[in-house]
């Protein structure tokens, strides 16, 4: 990991898991009001895309239409890529800084999931209005595209796992069949709605009798 940072500031990076590929702090802007952060993206909805706006909104509660400091999520188009050195990946993320704020910069929606995860884990959750934010630049993308669990409490623990980018559960499934005869695979459709939420791949398997 390619890791430059602004002194004083570890505690903040100590929060990140998994350590991204490459993050360097240009500078830390102090004392930022929480309600003067706004998130700014022209993106159509997606269940990942709002877990990603509810994650920075702990931080970036701004109302206005010009906010002080902005956080915009952007897609990083295969036509005109805004980074050049980011893979063609769909979790691949970077986030950079720009005049008023931080752009996320995501291949797919879940890349930009895991750019706010990443970027909440260093802010932390605030407990007061005003919080320091680094200005800072990072990339990073999995090196096994698959992480996950299954059995045990995996499918009920999802909220807590993917915040670590944990993306797989292996839940079990019943086998059916229609009036048609036709085979049915029944699982649960909250478990799914989690799953496209949090970015997990929801993998059915039927147990052995």
């Amino acid at each position: 990991m390619d890791k430059k940072n602004d002194k004083g500031f570890d505690k903040g990076l100590n929060r990140i898991i998994p350590l991204p590929k490459v993050i360097s702090i240009k500078e830390i802007k102090r004392f930022i009001n929480i309600h003067e952060i706004g998130v700014v993206h022209q993106l159509n909805s997606s269940p990942s895309l709002q877990t990603a706006c509810d994650l920075l909104s702990k931080f970036a509660q701004s109302k206005e239409a010009n906010h002080r400091f902005s956080i915009r999520l952007i897609l990083n188009e295969a036509e005109k890529p805004i980074i050049s050195d980011l893979p063609k990946n769909n979790q691949a993320y970077a986030i950079e800084p720009q005049k008023d704020g931080l752009m996320l910069i995501g291949n797919t929606h879940i890349g930009l999931l895991y750019a706010a995860l990443t970027l909440s884990q260093i802010v932390g959750n605030p407990r007061e209005a005003e919080i320091d934010v680094p200005i800072m630049r990072v990339i990073d993308f999995p090196d096994i595209s698959e992480r996950g669990q299954w059995g045990g409490n995996s499918a009920s623990d999802i909220e807590w796992t993917h915040q670590w980018k944990l993306n797989v559960v292996e839940s079990s499934a019943g086998l059916g069949v229609d009036e048609n005869g036709k085979a049915l695979v029944n699982i649960s459709r909250d478990l799914i709605q989690q799953g496209m939420e949090f970015g997990v791949k929801i993998v059915p398997f039927i147990p052995p009798d």
